[in-house]
Formats: C-alpha cells, structure tokens, sequence
C-alpha cells in the first residue's frame, strides 16, 4: 500500500484529503481556470484569496460537479476522480454552499436538517430511521454537540443569514460531508458562521475540513491555517498561518 500523502507546515503534519492538479477549464469569455493546483488537509480551514470573478466562482463549480474541467485531475484521498455532476461530487463527501444556498423557509430547523437531506450522502436505511416523531430531540441533540444555540421549532426566516449559513454548515457535516466549500458568501456572512468555534473544532475532530472563497484579507488571515491567493485562473502563492504578511498577500494576489 503506498505510503500517505502529508502536508508539513512548521508545527504539524496534515493528511492530504483533496488536490487540485493543473485544472483548465473555459467559459463562454475565456479561459476561467489556468492549471490551477491545490491541496486540502484533514482538519485544515484553507482559504483562496482573490477578487471575485468568474474565474474564482469556477473553483467551487469544478469541485462540486457544475462544470468540467478541459484538463487537469481531481484527486480525494490520493485516487483520482471525475465529477461529472453534483451528486457524484456529493458521494464523495463534498459539500458547497454559495449565496444562492438556502434553507426551506416554510419548515422548521429541525426538518430542515434532518429531513431534507440529499441522497447521494446519506443511506436510504438512515432517512428511514429519522423519522419526524424524533427529529426535533436530534437537532436538539446535535445543536448542542455542535455549540450552536437555536430552537430546533424555530423556521430560518427567525435567524440571520449568517446563522442560516451556519445551520447549512452543520446540515452537510449531519450529512456526512468531509469536504465544505464557503464560497463567496461574503464577509459579514463567514465572520458569522466561524465564530462558532464549537462547530469548527467538530468538524476537525471529525477530520473533516473547509475551503474559505472569499476576497476578505484580514478575515482568512484570522481564520485560515494556510491561504492560497488566486490571480488570473490560477494560484499565484500559498502561505502558512506563521508566514501571514496582508502587504505580501495583497502583493500576490493583485
């Protein structure tokens, strides 16, 4: 069996969960993505710097199945993939929320987390076993292990839309993701959700992780245990968490 693919950074070693290699891909204006490559570790919250585009919306789509890459490999856990669609994406674990990600207002948490739950992720034993006589006692249950505070009878039109961001966070991680994708869902909105820092720290325990999209410097600085900057369809540098400088990233991302 070959040997485990690690990221090192100056304090610890991470197990490679996801690697963009040399992705290409074009829109209707151009090339959207330019060879882009980057990796993802267990437990890591990595962020992508740069200024929205179409080109850094493509990162999301090509991870989640919405467009095809031209060229290029998609690798989980070391074996190569192809995404041909959003559920394929999902059956590998990988959950992308955008702002056009929503919860059903016209049902309550509770159904919303444990009732509305994509089939490519969860077994259709497990949607048979949650049943709607004990979904509130589970959310309850969950939102407790997470350190999230709401009512699991409460609809999301009660809460903000960065809780709504949060609750869609804790829904892909109920749901089995091991990859969650914030992609642009603005600053405001991500501060909000990563303040949960329970929720955070069960997700890494989970060995699960995050990829943080946005153009926000100082926020990814605060939350990310490495940042890649995108410029032009591809990564132009990476930093570690003790080698963060906003004049550098600024200068490698622009």
């Amino acid at each position: 069996m070959p040997a485990k693919t690690y990221i090192e950074t100056s304090s610890e070693k991470m197990k490679e969960i996801l690697r963009m290699f040399g992705i290409s891909c074009r829109g209707t204006g151009g090339m959207l993505l330019d060879r882009l490559s980057f990796t993802l570790g267990s437990g890591e919250i990595l962020g992508i710097l740069g200024s929205p585009s179409e080109e850094r919306r493509a990162i999301g789509r090509v991870l989640t199945g919405q467009i095809q890459p031209e060229d290029g490999t998609l690798y989980i856990h070391e074996q190569p993939e192809a995404f041909p669609d959003v559920r394929t994406a999902q059956e590998k674990r990988i959950f992308h929320i955008s702002p056009d990600s929503r919860l059903m207002n016209h049902m309550d948490l509770a159904e919303n987390l444990c009732l509305i739950r994509p089939s490519s992720l969860v077994p259709h034993s497990e949607r048979v076993w949650v049943k709607r006589k004990n979904i509130h006692l589970l959310c309850e249950e969950y939102l407790e292990e997470c350190g999230v505070e709401a009512d699991p009878y409460a609809y999301p039109d009660e809460y903000s839309r960065g809780e709504q961001y949060t609750f869609l966070v804790m829904k892909a991680m109920m749901c089995g993701a091991e990859t969650v994708v914030l992609d642009s869902i603005g600053q405001p909105f991500l501060h909000a959700v990563m303040e949960h820092r329970d929720l955070i720290e069960h997700m890494r325990k989970a060995e699960g992780a995050m990829i943080l999209i946005d153009s926000h410097i100082e926020e990814l600085m605060y939350r990310c245990d490495r940042i890649y900057t995108f410029r032009e369809g591809r990564m132009s540098g990476s930093l570690f968490r003790d080698e963060y400088s906003r004049s550098l990233l600024m200068e490698m991302m622009l």
